[in-house]
Parts: structure tokens; C-alpha cells; sequence
């Protein structure tokens, strides 16, 4: 097991540390926009060098605490930092990583911004989902959750912000951007469902965790097997947003709902199937 020495956990100023070096990093991309330097020095002010990019509901938050709970595992790490996956992995001295969804200004589903080219010395991991379950467990969210959206799913998925034809082309931009990267790798939700260790190994290696013992890629999968996973958020145990519920009482409002494949079947009648059938048909989706 690695040894963390790069900060002292233990230290009962660790929130105000962390909430200083925030806000010394922000306030040097405020600066750097302000001066409209940050092409020239956006890896020094960001520090970034992993995105994980996703579409809304295709198992982020699964992946997130997979990666954070093998990190802790290995450096030796509390486990309520879990989910902080920029502060576990720059003071572990990996590669910094982010999770992020990159759909910033983009409402309608042609508006999605096309050029990726700022990305082009990152390297980047796509996780991607069978779209009708995206299109169901992304229409929970944003009902239930967000309460953005008050109509039927058959209504959602026709929307032209919410529904299909968005998901479709956001999964088509990226797909023609990955030769851009300076590293690419993909993963599937379907793929973690069938060999979840196979998949947190190739995404520890990709961001610079070498020689990785199978307790900790067993332990981190058991861990976040979805039983615990929703104890974990109906119990706010990390005590973070990402991973709670404002109504535990109502299990389509959980973050963590189903976690199943195949799913869909359950809440889209046929004409609503055959509708996202014939927009991939249309529209194409190359992941699948």
C-alpha cells in the first residue's frame, strides 16, 4: 500500500486548507479569463490533465466513488473524500483528474458546442450508456431531483432539450473528436456491469496508478455494489450532494435508483421505444 504524505489528513485545519487552495485556484482562473490569457495557461491554472466526460444518468457517479474508493484503498486514504476525485488525485500525485458533463450553454440539442480542440493535450475517458436507460434515469433526475421538468416521459424524450436527439448528438460530437486527445479511453456502463474490476483497472492505469493489488479493485467493487451505494446516500454517509437525497421516501428520486440494464422496458411503452429506435436510425449512435 502507497504511503499519502503530500498533506496531513489528520490536521483539524484540512476544510480551511482546502477551502484556501480553492479559492487560490479560482480566483487564477478569474484572472486568467480576465487577461484572456487562459489558452496559454490553462494547464498551469487549471492543472487538469483527465476528464472523465459523460452524458447526464450514464453511471458517473457509480465510476466516481469506484475510483475514489480504490484510491483511498491504496494511499491509505479516509473514505469520506470518496468522491473528491480532484483532491485524491493531485495530492497522490496522479495525473489531476475531473469528472464533467462539458454541456455548459447548451439548451437545445443542436446548440451543443462542437469543437473539442481544447482538450487536445488532455487525456480523455468517455463513459457512454445504452440510450433508452439514459433517456429514463435522466428523466427521473431532472423531474424529481432538479425539478426542471414537469411533463411525461413520453414528452421527455421527444423534447428537444431533455430528450433523445440531444443525447444522440452529444454522444456523435465526441465521437468524432477522440483522435484529437492526447489519450482516449472508453468505457461502458454495460461493460462495468459485466467485469466492474476489468474497468476501474484500465481507468486506475490511464490516470498513473501502477501495480494495483486485486484487494483493492475487490474491495473498491464491494463497496459499491448498489445496495451500499444507496444506504450510503439515504444515510448522506459522505455528506456530500453528489451522493444524497432530498426525499429518501421515494426511490425514483434516489441518485441511485436501479443501477440495471434493460431497464427501460419498465416505463416506455412501445410507441415510445419505436420512437428512439427510429431517431438512432436517423441520427446514428456510434458508441453502440
Amino acid at each position: 500500500m502507497q504511503k499519502f504524505r503530500s498533506i496531513n489528513l489528520k490536521s483539524p485545519y484540512l476544510s480551511e486548507m482546502l477551502a484556501v487552495k480553492t479559492w487560490v485556484r479560482n480566483r487564477a482562473k478569474n484572472i486568467a479569463n480576465h487577461l484572456g490569457i487562459t489558452q496559454f495557461l490553462g494547464w498551469q491554472v487549471d492543472g487538469i490533465k483527465v476528464y472523465i466526460i459523460s452524458y447526464p444518468k450514464s453511471g458517473r457517479t457509480w465510476l466516481r466513488t469506484l475510483l475514489g474508493k480504490a484510491l483511498c484503498e491504496y494511499y491509505g486514504i479516509d473514505e469520506k473524500f470518496v468522491l473528491q476525485t480532484q483532491f485524491l488525485t493531485r495530492n497522490t500525485k496522479l495525473l489531476p483528474t475531473q469528472f464533467s458533463h462539458d454541456m455548459k450553454g447548451s439548451e437545445l440539442w443542436n446548440e451543443l458546442e462542437t469543437d473539442k480542440s481544447r482538450y487536445r493535450h488532455k487525456k480523455v475517458v468517455f463513459m457512454t450508456r445504452q440510450p433508452h436507460d439514459v433517456m429514463v434515469s435522466f428523466y427521473f433526475h431532472v423531474k424529481n431531483r432538479n425539478k426542471k421538468f414537469n411533463g411525461s416521459i413520453s414528452e421527455f424524450i421527444r423534447s428537444d432539450r431533455w430528450g433523445i436527439k440531444k443525447l444522440l448528438n452529444f454522444n456523435k460530437i465526441w465521437y468524432s473528436n477522440q483522435g484529437i486527445f492526447e489519450d482516449f479511453l472508453l468505457i461502458k456502463y454495460e461493460d462495468m456491469h459485466e467485469d466492474t474490476n476489468a474497468c476501474l483497472f484500465s481507468l486506475l492505469n490511464f490516470i498513473g496508478v501502477r501495480d494495483v493489488p486485486k484487494s483493492v479493485i475487490k474491495n473498491a467493487v464491494k463497496f459499491c455494489n448498489i445496495e451500499n451505494m444507496r444506504k450510503i446516500e439515504i444515510a448522506n454517509k459522505l455528506n456530500d450532494h453528489r451522493l444524497s437525497s432530498n426525499n429518501i421516501n421515494d426511490k425514483e428520486a434516489l441518485k441511485v435508483r436501479k443501477g440495471k440494464i434493460g431497464g427501460y422496458m419498465d416505463y416506455l411503452s412501445e410507441e415510445d421505444i419505436d420512437y428512439i429506435d427510429q431517431v438512432i436510425w436517423e441520427l446514428g449512435n456510434p458508441w453502440y
